[in-house]
């Protein structure tokens, strides 16, 4: 049973997570912009994978490395219409990637829950191996996004832009190297013998309120705030650089690629 602490904590998770799926996918849809309704799609999932693995609803592991792989494809299609749209990526490899280890997780998950390959899940090499594919499992997507939003936060600042729109860059940097990491405790506790599985639990909740709550800065950023990073903010702003200075927040997400070089 969950304590009052973890209940409480992961009360809070879903809230800030609902709260940032509300705003992207309304946000989204008003504005007919692809990348923020795929991320506020990729909330609603997190939301109804957190909930069901933080109150161990799930009786089979293949249930929850399904979401997960949903979660993560939309990932992808965020960060392809995001910051490269129409230009040469590494959209398909990367998807090829997390669809590839998606199906060998959900896979092997289903045959060990229904016990044919039951003898796997106390093989100590098999649960190393595992959990180094699982890590790699996030890595992958989620640096995709981190250096994409590094090279595009680079990009913007040599603009005359609010420094607000490259401290969410930011944010999305932060939180997106957090969140690749998230799969890292199950290693150490692997290499431990899962002797330390408490502790690892209690870290890895901990990495995805960070994200979370990052996140949820990034994407519901209060007026109050915006002003505050924009303190010590002077314009100027020659003839050539209007267009680019009063691109709306909305615009300016979709048109990341033309404003920096990859």
């Amino acid at each position: 049973m969950a304590t009052i602490l973890e209940t409480s904590l992961l009360i809070i998770f879903i809230l800030l997570s609902s709260i940032t799926s509300f705003i992207l996918i309304r946000k989204g849809l008003k504005e007919k912009d692809k990348s923020l309704t795929t991320l506020g799609f990729g909330f609603l999932f997190l939301i109804i994978f957190s909930l069901f693995d933080g109150l161990k609803l799930l009786p089979y592991d293949s249930i929850s490395d399904s979401l997960e792989l949903v979660i993560l494809l939309l990932l992808c299609v965020f960060t392809k219409y995001t910051f490269y749209q129409d230009k040469k990526n590494l959209y398909p490899k990367i998807l090829g990637f997390v669809i590839f280890v998606g199906v060998y997780t959900i896979v092997s998950s289903l045959l060990i829950d229904m016990g044919v390959l039951d003898f796997l899940s106390n093989n100590e090499s098999f649960l190393l191996a595992d959990n180094v594919i699982m890590l790699l499992w996030t890595v992958v997507p989620f640096g995709w996004v981190m250096i994409s939003a590094h090279k595009a936060r680079i990009g913007l600042e040599k603009q005359d832009v609010e420094p607000w729109i490259t401290k969410r860059l930011l944010l999305v940097e932060i939180y997106s190297f957090f969140t690749a990491i998230v799969s890292l405790p199950d290693l150490i506790d692997s290499l431990a013998d899962y002797q330390i599985t408490s502790q690892m639990e209690s870290l890895q909740f901990l990495i995805m309120l960070i994200f979370v709550t990052l996140s949820f800065l990034a994407w519901y950023m209060p007026d109050s705030l915006k002003k505050r990073l924009n303190r010590n903010y002077e314009a100027t702003i020659k003839e050539e650089e209007k267009e680019i200075a009063e691109l709306s927040e909305e615009d300016i997400l979709n048109q990341l690629t033309e404003v920096y070089t990859s």
